[in-house]
């Protein structure tokens, strides 16, 4: 802008200067002469006019720079006053960045703790699962061996049945031979006591028969 205005102020200088040289060499010039005034007048006509239609132009840009300017101005002042909002919020940012930051530090601290405590977890669970196939083959075992064993208990089951009606039969039996002994008992008690009585009355008969002798 500053360019532009010496160029304008020389305009105005030059045209200036050649108007009033122009007017002081009008008197001395000759009478043979006159055409050659005559061009330079006219070259100093379109000289004038070709720097006032310059000067009409430049006023013109300075009037659009200044418009320019102005407009540049405001939108500096818009541009300055965004970029202090610009500042503040990356301000904020960086707080909020910072704050971030630190979070996430946190929350790596706390992911590698907790992957550590995943990591036992797991740990523990395959022991359990271990210690529970284990049980759940000893538990199979015992079932075997209890299925077994209630196999075993109803092979007896029936054993002992079969030995309860023998023994039930032997036991009627029993009873059916010690009543039969009995029976055999009083019969043989019976015949002792008549043989018994017999042999009194055959010593009774002996005796008499001796004492009739």
């Amino acid at each position: 802008m500053d360019m532009l205005v010496y160029v304008l102020a020389g305009l105005v200088v030059g045209t200036l200067l050649g108007w009033f040289i122009a007017k002081a060499s009008k008197p001395k010039l000759s009478a043979g002469s006159s055409e050659e005034y005559i061009e330079l007048d006219k070259a100093f006509a379109a000289y004038r006019a070709t720097s006032e239609a310059n000067l009409q132009n430049a006023e013109k840009s300075m009037n659009g720079l200044a418009t320019e300017n102005s407009e540049l101005s405001q939108a500096l002042e818009t541009m300055q006053s965004m970029l202090a909002e610009t500042k503040e919020q990356l301000g904020i940012l960086s707080a909020g960045y910072q704050s971030l930051e630190s979070t996430l530090v946190t929350e790596k601290e706390n992911a590698a703790s907790l992957s550590r405590d995943i990591a036992t977890k797991n740990l523990e669970l395959n022991t359990s699962q271990q210690s529970l196939a284990t049980i759940d083959a000893n538990h199979k075992a015992a079932l075997e061996s209890l299925q077994a064993e209630r196999e075993r208990n109803i092979k007896l089951t029936a054993e002992l049945n079969i030995n309860t009606i023998e023994l039930n039969k032997t036991h009627q039996n029993l009873a059916t031979a010690s009543a039969n002994y009995k029976g055999t008992l009083e019969l043989l008690q019976s015949e002792k006591d008549a043989l018994t009585q017999l042999k009194t009355e055959l010593k009774n008969v002996r005796d008499h028969l001796n004492d009739r002798n």
